[in-house]
């Protein structure tokens, strides 16, 4: 399918779902029995308050978003888009409450306004959900087709790991299953963080990877000081866990992350600053044909 046709059937689901929550508004207002001159009212209305609507989306940049990544963020936005539809069609009804003829036929009932944003907002948030929700299991059938995975830990539950266990989902050509997370911080063991479980603190890594069956082991966390890094290594030798990490982990931006820089742990990361470099030469010419106590 061409982008220019999934463009095109989105903005007729968004329309499609815009007018039905409209007309569930109307309904839930008069309790499905709709008065024969408010069926004329929301016939009046419905071209107009579909349009507004849906420009306001354009406006926030709704349409713009990509249906497969829906998140907190692009549903605030959503929300926001909504909201501010309805403020619109709320001062329209109080600026012509007591004008009679032809105008009060485009005058929306608060409880209509109320309800549509309600049911619009959980209709547009919802199809995108459901595209994700499908998107993810289409890749989780696929990885399962394509053979055996590594099952890895995260340790670390926060943002960088979360924007990791994210990434791994995307990218089956890793070879890696993120399964759980390991986290030192109580409040978030037995919760759940992108999706992922937090099974326990690192004091308790061994255990836990031996009832997951997993052998690796992946530093997600940002800033992470060279003595911090140096004790979790030291814990995955004592669980016989081989542990990897995400050199620059810190140096995040937005939502991006570069999965391909897994590598093993190196002497730079447990100094944790840049690695002092040494001029050899002036050094040498120094100490030429000089005796020294080290």
């Amino acid at each position: 399918m061409t982008p220019y046709l999934t463009r095109g059937l989105q903005v007729v689901l968004d329309l499609l779902v815009l007018s039905v929550a409209y007309w569930l508004g109307f309904l839930f207002r008069f309790e499905f029995h709709l008065p024969s001159l408010w069926m004329t009212v929301a016939l009046a209305t419905w071209p107009y308050v579909l349009c507004l609507e849906y420009g306001v989306l354009a406006l926030f940049g709704v349409p713009r978003f990509s249906w497969r990544y829906i998140s907190m963020r692009e549903s605030m936005r959503i929300a926001q888009a909504m909201a501010t539809s309805a403020l619109v069609l709320a001062l329209v009804r109080v600026w012509l409450e007591d004008v009679g003829g032809l105008l009060s036929f485009v005058v929306v009932p608060l409880g209509v306004i109320g309800s549509n944003l309600v049911l619009s907002f959980t209709a547009l948030v919802g199809v995108r959900a459901l595209r994700r929700m499908y998107g993810e299991h289409r890749e989780r059938r696929q990885r399962d087709e394509e053979g055996e995975r590594d099952r890895v830990l995260l340790i670390g539950a926060g943002q960088a790991g979360v924007l990791v266990a994210r990434e791994l989902l995307g990218r089956p050509d890793l070879g890696l299953d993120a399964v759980a997370f390991i986290d030192d911080d109580r409040n978030k063991v037995g919760s759940r963080i992108g999706g992922l479980p937090v099974l326990g603190t690192t004091a308790q890594l061994g255990d836990i990877a031996r009832k997951m069956r997993v052998r690796r082991a992946l530093i997600t966390i940002a800033n992470a000081s060279g003595a911090e890094i140096r004790r979790i290594v030291m814990i995955c030798k004592a669980a016989s866990i081989e542990t990897k990490i995400i050199p620059g982990i810190y140096e995040f931006v937005g939502d991006d992350v570069n999965l391909s820089r897994i590598r093993e742990v190196a002497i730079e990361d447990l100094l944790g600053r840049e690695p002092v470099q040494l001029d050899t030469e002036a050094i040498s010419a120094r100490l030429r044909d000089r005796v020294v106590l080290v």
